[in-house]
């Protein structure tokens, strides 16, 4: 029999590395500063160099997310990939068109509605890709993620008009380019706090990696953005480059696509989040408004000079907004934790009925010397006459027998499950044969504390 070829997981070849991604990330910014220093590639006034740059890496993450979407095991993560993958193409795609208009036409201008429009499906792409990769769970839970994503939202639509407006009123731009920058940057920071909240919920390190790095890519694409609008606004930005800072976006794109084809990996292991993350998580749900509230304080502070009356009027709607999505949060909450509790009675429920009418009663006692009882089902009153109220376990069986019993639950403790066979007394003072089988439960540090059985 011929050997058989052994399944190939995405991440075996260099190329398909974690060492070749990190140096596709450290090399093209190099090679790109490296160029713009010694070699500028320029026609006329205008320098292709970082035209050139930005639509490869824009290419390279469309590609890799198309890779990933063909990937995926779910249909969530291939709708998710297959939107980050078209929003890089299309942002590639209006590179392409302002770099083939300024060859063709002399008096061509760059930023125009069409490129616009290319460029603005990229952090809306980002947003949704972004959202339905970390939404998942149950369906119940679709109200919460909706509440989150409009509390998260309104609120970074506030914070980008405090960063924004008051620039944007002072320069001489036209209404859709202000309505753009404004659109782009909160749609841009609204993924980036997306993916920031799925780091803090999850109790599973298997999309971690990803989502982290598509929360990077977010963050710099807006940083970058920020710096750019400032720029265009004319307030005192014209001596940084900014050419890296979308490049580096692009490539942290292009690396959370390889990093999410690892989670497919079967041979790679999803490690359980700490204890304490999965505690700071909780707790970091809870206080989600807060946090929204105190970076909307933090930005006052930092950009105080921008708060006028234009700034407060505009700022009132999203406002609104806020407060309602924060009051639907709530009831969406309390909603899914009364829909918990209904499912825990009915659950509760329908097992004391199986108990009562089974043939078999199960008890826990605890891992220490006597095995005192702390719990014995209803239907030992049925079965045996026993009162499970003030119940003497070794009292009820057969003197012979106890020997026998109290070995069997040191030895659950010693190897973790044992098996016996006894008399116990009913209620009528007769003797019945029972089969006990017992096993062993532990704490979280591993300590047995209880026995089953």
């Amino acid at each position: 029999m011929l050997p058989s070829t052994p399944a190939t997981s995405p991440g075996k070849s260099f190329f398909a590395s974690r060492r070749a991604v990190i140096a596709l990330l450290a090399g093209i910014p190099l090679a790109h500063l490296i160029l713009q220093r010694n070699s500028p590639i320029e026609f006329g006034s205008i320098d292709f160099l970082p035209l050139l740059s930005w639509g490869l890496v824009s290419l390279l993450a469309g590609v890799r997310s198309l890779i990933s979407a063909r990937r995926a095991e779910t249909r969530q993560a291939r709708v998710a990939w297959v939107l980050l993958a078209v929003g890089a193409l299309l942002w590639m795609a209006g590179i392409v068109y302002e770099s083939v208009g300024s060859l063709l036409a002399a008096d061509f201008v760059f930023g125009g509605s069409v490129s616009r429009f290319l460029y603005l499906a990229y952090p809306v792409a980002m947003l949704a890709g972004v959202y339905i990769l970390t939404s998942g769970g149950p369906r119940s839970l679709g109200a919460i993620h909706l509440a989150n994503l409009g509390a998260i939202g309104s609120a970074t639509l506030v914070c980008t008009l405090l960063i924004l407006l008051e620039p944007v009123i002072r320069s001489s731009n036209e209404t859709s380019y202000i309505v753009y920058s404004i659109t782009d940057l909160t749609v841009l920071l609204t993924a980036a706090i997306v993916a920031l909240t799925f780091l803090w919920s999850k109790e599973t390190t298997r999309l971690r990696p990803a989502i982290a790095l598509l929360f990077l890519s977010a963050s710099v694409h807006a940083a970058a953005n920020i710096g750019f609008y400032y720029r265009v606004f004319e307030v005192g930005t014209s001596g940084t480059s900014l050419d890296v800072y979308w490049l580096v976006a692009f490539l942290l794109h292009y690396w959370a696509a390889h990093e999410h084809d690892k989670a497919q990996d079967p041979l790679v292991e999803s490690a359980p989040q700490a204890r304490w993350l999965t505690d700071f998580a909780g707790f970091a749900q809870v206080t989600l408004p807060a946090v929204l509230l105190l970076g909307i304080l933090i930005l006052l502070l930092f950009f105080s000079a921008n708060v006028s009356q234009a700034f407060i009027i505009a700022a009132m709607p999203p406002a609104v907004a806020f407060a309602f999505f924060l009051a639907l949060r709530d009831w969406a909450i309390e909603r899914h934790r009364q829909r918990l509790m209904d499912d825990l009675h009915d659950s509760y429920t329908l097992n004391a009925q199986v108990l009562k009418a089974s043939p078999g009663l199960i008890f826990i006692c605890a891992a220490t010397p006597g095995f005192p009882i702390s719990y014995i089902s209803e239907n030992g009153k049925a079965l045996f006459g026993i009162d499970i109220d003030n119940f003497d376990f070794f009292h009820h069986v057969h003197p012979d027998d106890r020997r026998a019993v109290s070995s069997a639950l040191q030895q659950t403790i010693a190897s973790g499950a044992a098996s016996t066979e006894f008399r116990l007394r009913n209620e009528d003072g007769s003797w019945l044969w029972v089969d006990q089988l017992t096993v062993l439960k532990h704490d979280a540090a591993g300590n047995p504390t209880e026995i089953v059985g």
